[in-house]
């Protein structure tokens, strides 16, 4: 009787800290809140835990219009790390035009700075696909839609620039890092190489080129970044890390 006493004792200790530990990890990730405004100006901000540190504002690939399609996990590890998420949706349907979407990206944006408030933390910007593109906006436009400058952009695999809508200037403080893939069936490498372009008199040292190359851990398909393993953290993920963490340390 007391080993089985024991043995319950024990079961119960286990089941305390399982359960601890998951409440752990649903507090170290993302509440989300919203979505804000509606249609395809909607928005979504993804709070961390404790106060943030920073915001990502993170434009996501064609379709992909709520923030618990295959990034979540990522959002949790940036809310984890301190960051506010701001997830604007641009978009209703496949039946979008660019145009539509640029312009619904534009209203999000400035919808979800506005519930957030008086802001006075870094932010960073990254996007995916046509996301990686309207990066690109957000940073040419931050000034006249009256949303904060960010610190840097991550533009992976981006699309080109959109016919009728101009990207406008971003300011020279800004650094930019373009992706591409050698195996991206989708856009290939001229959407980076177009945005390089609308870089042209950009500071050489506020802009990056890089593209990604295939390996026996990673194909840089346009599929890629979606990818849950190390090769894909450390080609698409890390470096936004890496650009948080930059922006806190420059105030």
């Amino acid at each position: 009787m007391r080993r089985l006493a024991a043995v319950g004792v024990l079961a119960v200790s286990l089941l305390g800290a399982i359960a601890g530990l998951a409440i752990a990890r649903v507090a170290a990730g993302c509440t989300i809140t919203g979505p804000f405004g509606s249609g395809r100006a909607q928005v979504w901000l993804l709070r961390p835990a404790g106060p943030p540190g920073s915001v990502i504002l993170f434009a996501h690939g064609w379709t992909a219009v709520e923030p618990t399609d295959w990034h979540r996990s990522r959002f949790d590890h940036l809310c984890a790390g301190g960051s506010l998420v701001v997830f604007p949706r641009y978009q209703i349907d496949g039946l979008d035009t660019w145009q539509q979407a640029v312009d619904g990206f534009r209203r999000g944006v400035q919808t979800g700075f506005r519930k957030m408030g008086r802001v006075r933390l870094p932010v960073v910007v990254a996007g995916f696909s046509f996301g990686g593109a309207l990066a690109n906006y957000y940073a040419g436009h931050a000034s006249g839609w009256g949303v904060p400058v960010p610190r840097s952009v991550l533009s992976i695999f981006p699309t080109r620039r959109v016919p009728g809508r101009p990207a406008g200037t971003p300011p020279r403080s800004v650094r930019f890092v373009l992706l591409a893939g050698d195996r991206d069936e989708v856009v290939g490498t001229a959407g980076a190489q177009d945005f390089l372009t609308w870089l042209k008199s950009h500071p050489a040292g506020k802009k990056t080129y890089r593209l990604i190359r295939s390996n026996a851990a990673l194909t840089a398909s346009h599929e890629s970044p979606k990818e849950m393993t190390p090769a894909a953290t450390r080609a698409f993920w890390t470096p936004i890390d890496v650009m948080v963490s930059a922006a806190r340390d420059s105030g």
